[in-house]
């Protein structure tokens, strides 16, 4: 079943229970409401992996549209430069795709990064006033509209 790889990756016990309610990945996927859950499938499962990335970046700008840690990520992507050092990240969810820019980079599968950018990107936007479902629907409009999963 789909949902060993998340066992055998040691994902949080509530999201191992979500997916297995759940009879594929794809179904999973359409009906997530956790921007973190979701960057975790997508980091596991994506087909490509710098599509996670951009997502991460998306997430993570809409708490600083304008982070500068973000906007190198994204030219990294570009294949323009050099990953920034994380100590350019201002905010804790710029900090995060920085981390999971750099398992991408090492050919690395690390969904927990991935994880953490929408977790730290909820707790600033409600810090900022925001409501918590709607932020996490806002980051899983995100994640579903960039990335394809397959459990292949």
């Amino acid at each position: 079943m789909w949902t060993d790889k998340l066992e055998q990756l040691h994902a949080c016990e509530a999201g191992v229970i979500q997916a297995k309610t759940s009879a594929t990945l794809a179904e999973s996927f359409g009906k997530s409401v956790r921007g973190d859950y979701m960057l975790y499938l997508a980091a596991t499962f994506a087909t490509d992996k710098k599509d996670v990335v951009r997502a991460a970046c998306a997430v993570a700008e809409l708490v600083d549209p304008k982070s500068p840690a973000v906007g190198a990520v994204r030219s990294w992507l570009k294949g323009q430069c050099a990953l920034p050092l994380p100590s350019s990240a201002k905010t804790q969810a710029a900090h995060a795709v920085l981390a999971y820019a750099r398992s991408v980079e090492k050919g690395e599968l690390a969904p927990a990064h991935a994880t953490d950018v929408g977790i730290e990107t909820v707790r600033e936007l409600v810090k900022g006033g925001a409501d918590r479902a709607a932020a996490h629907l806002q980051c899983v409009a995100i994640v579903r509209a960039g990335v394809t999963v397959t459990e292949g």
